[in-house]
């Protein structure tokens, strides 16, 4: 279950079994991708979602432009997959960073546009992060 809506100006998503991302307010409207992402990953808990982008401004999704990559996290090994990026759109961003954040009992953190977390730099080709 994935909720989703506007926090002062920021777009937050929070995928309620584990895994939440931001990105600073405009950064991914109107064909503006984000070029850095921060995912909060709150453990306890295995949990997994798909990233999904598009040009956002028009519907050539409908043909088959847009792309995905996919995160998994296992809480026994404590490792989060960035997987392949499958698909791609006009604009897309080659390389990005992601600023990964644990959240844990032992290690709360406020949501925070600027919290501090392990840089991952992606290029397409699946990661796995130790947290």
């Amino acid at each position: 279950m994935i909720d989703e809506g506007p926090t002062n100006g920021t777009t937050f998503r929070f995928l309620r079994c584990a895994i939440a991302t931001t990105s600073a307010p405009g950064s991914a409207t109107a064909g503006q991708p984000a070029s850095e992402i921060t995912l909060y990953v709150y453990t306890g808990k295995d949990g997994a979602f798909t990233l999904y982008e598009d040009e956002g401004v028009n519907y050539n999704y409908e043909k088959g432009q847009y792309a995905t990559i996919p995160f998994a996290y296992n809480d026994a090994e404590g490792t989060l997959v960035i997987g392949d990026r499958t698909g791609d759109f006009p604009g897309m961003l080659k390389e990005r960073t992601f600023n990964v954040v644990k959240v844990s009992k032992d290690q709360p953190q406020p949501f925070d546009l600027k919290a501090k977390g392990i840089t991952v730099k992606y290029d397409g080709k699946a990661q796995t992060v130790k947290l």
